[in-house]
């Protein structure tokens, strides 16, 4: 497997690692602040993560796209 076959999935999974960084310490902050149960803390937590990536998604879809192109 060369790099150039294995740089997206890199990407993908270096993203997919950067969703820690957002989960981990909202769901920290709605289970101990706002003293909500795991499964509704776990609804918001992923929502703020989805709003967030939204971006970069759109950020990394857009430039892989203009390669293409």
């Amino acid at each position: 497997m060369s790099w150039k076959d294995f740089k997206p999935y890199f990407i993908y999974h270096v993203r997919w690692q950067l969703g820690w960084f957002i989960f981990t310490p909202t769901l920290y902050i709605f289970i101990n602040y706002f003293k909500l149960p795991l499964w509704s803390s776990m609804i918001f937590a992923q929502f703020i993560g989805a709003c967030i990536f939204w971006f970069v998604d759109k950020n990394i879809f857009k430039n892989k796209q203009s390669k293409n192109n």
